[in-house]
């Protein structure tokens, strides 16, 4: 039993209440109905479209024993104990940490539009080899870290889950050992409180170009809402931050942060040494130079006017950056350079990234880039570690940012020898609408272009024309092991599909 003027005073933004008496009894809170139980605080999420409403019956039913509603749904006929509230999606926020586990670990948190998952990936398996166990949640799952153990994967729905789910997952991390975990930040999570009121030591940005405009509408809306991660979780706590050095997009948050002397202390930039500039405050970790092949890189540094040297598994120069950020968020968590160095060493490849795949004399990248500047940096990177020609399988996802679809099909065909275009995750579009919004955007090498919208077959016709010294890039879907048509998700793998056309080369079958 708790007050109501307790609870209440937990709670921003209240509008109103009906049916609150003085003592409340309640012993959970989220956001799915179909995860309540009697005594359940449920909150009726206002959604992209909706005002929330639609789930409160089955809430009721399965015994809710108090509502959180949007100021837009009126209360009468509601008999339970309502609180009305302005931001719903805050106010479940807000509830968790009431119901939240005792002991979290410290976060290192990664937002921008490429990157995130790399970095994340990299800075757990580093933290993991530093403690002994660390943690990773993000747009491959969720999963305890283990020094030198193979990781299992749970899947958690979202690149940054709900916030009661992330507060459990953590409070398992800390109950196995882990003290410092690494978490990716999505815009979408930014703007629905599911990052809010976590222990955040450091945050990353690696980079900020066009995505999500299906969901905030303008570039603008989304590239604010990334800083707001920065301003609201970070700047008042004195945490460290990470920005890209000579990114112009960010380049306001960075004038705002170097004013505080405070956070300057604790400030960090990374980046080609031709990004950086003498107006920069704070302290600069800069790649010199990247050697690639296909065993990895070696990259020379400089940390605070130090030479040093770093060898990876990881491949091609947009990996060097990633490389670079991670490195950097070690060391605003206030980990030693040599400590940091090795363990950032011992990343394994990150699943779906430049995935390296051999066929008989060339190669094949199984690649998550589904951005224009993704694409870009994931050709560039094949490119510079192929003899022969860059071969690229892509396409676009369906209810999504529309209008980077010319974009990427621009960027592909300028830098492709031959490319494919095909279907990725249709969902409820048709893969022949999606093909013409990308076709659209092709204005040179159109005779090198082939249309196959069944990906599978794509896949096969792009492995059966390479040669010797070639590469196939095949772009999209990265670690991903469904493909999503007409509201059904399908098994399907562009790394199992691409191992079985070179298996049928080669003769190496079953």
């Amino acid at each position: 039993m708790i007050t109501s003027e307790y609870f209440l005073a937990q709670l921003s933004g209240v509008v109103d209440t009906s049916n609150l008496g003085q003592l409340i009894q309640i012993n959970a809170v989220t956001a799915d109905s179909r995860q309540v139980v009697p005594g359940s605080v449920f909150v009726a999420q206002k959604g992209h479209k909706d005002a929330g409403s639609k789930f409160i019956a089955d809430a009721v039913a399965r015994g809710a024993s108090l509502l959180i509603i949007s100021a837009d749904i009126p209360l009468a006929g509601l008999q339970l104990p309502t609180v009305r509230v302005g931001n719903t999606r805050l106010a479940l926020a807000e509830i968790s940490r009431m119901f939240s586990p005792a002991g979290l670990p410290d976060l290192i948190g990664v937002t921008g539009t490429n990157g995130k998952t790399s970095c994340s990936w990299i800075i757990a398996h580093a933290l993991a080899e530093i403690h002994g166990v660390s943690a990773y949640s993000g747009t491959l799952g969720t999963a305890l870290v283990r020094r030198g153990e193979q990781v299992t994967l749970a899947d958690s729905g979202n690149t940054t889950p709900c916030i009661t789910v992330t507060r459990k997952f953590l409070g398992s991390v800390f109950q196995s050992g882990g003290r410092v975990a690494a978490c990716e930040v999505s815009s979408h999570g930014i703007d629905q409180y599911r990052a809010y009121g976590l222990p955040w030591k450091v945050g990353i940005l690696t980079n900020i170009t066009r995505d999500h405009l299906d969901y905030h509408g303008t570039f603008a809306n989304y590239r604010d809402t990334k800083l707001l991660y920065f301003q609201r979780e970070l700047q008042q706590t004195g945490a460290g931050i990470v920005l890209p050095a000579g990114d112009a997009v960010a380049q306001p948050l960075s004038v705002q942060l170097v004013k505080s002397d405070s956070l300057r202390d604790n400030l960090w930039f990374f980046g080609h040494r031709r990004d950086f500039s003498k107006q920069l405050k704070g302290h600069c970790l800069m790649i010199n130079s990247v050697r690639n092949d296909n065993d990895g890189m070696q990259l020379n540094l400089e940390v605070e006017g130090k030479t040093i040297s770093l060898i990876s598994k990881l491949r091609g120069d947009y990996n060097a950056l990633n490389i670079a950020a991670s490195l950097a968020g070690l060391l605003a968590s206030a980990i030693d350079l040599p400590e940091a160095l090795h363990a950032v060493s011992t990343s394994p490849p990150v699943p779906g990234r430049l995935e390296h795949l051999l066929g008989p004399g060339f190669s094949v990248y199984i690649d998550y880039a589904h951005t224009p500047d993704a694409l870009l940096r994931a050709q560039q990177s094949v490119r510079e570690i192929t003899s022969g020609r860059l071969i690229t399988v892509f396409g676009c996802g369906g209810n999504r940012d529309r209008g980077k679809r010319p974009l990427m099909g621009d960027v592909v065909s300028r830098n492709s020898d031959i490319f494919f275009v095909t279907s990725d995750n249709p969902r409820d579009e048709k893969p022949d609408d999606i093909i013409e919004d990308i076709i659209a955007g092709i204005t040179t090498n159109q005779a090198k272009k082939y249309v196959i919208a069944d990906r599978g077959r794509a896949i096969a016709e792009a492995i059966s024309v390479a040669q010797a010294g070639d590469a196939v890039l095949i772009a999209g879907k990265g670690h991903e092991d469904y493909q999503e048509i007409a509201g059904e998700k399908y098994h399907f793998a562009d790394r199992e599909v691409a191992l079985s056309c070179i298996q049928a080369l080669t003769g190496n079958v079953g």
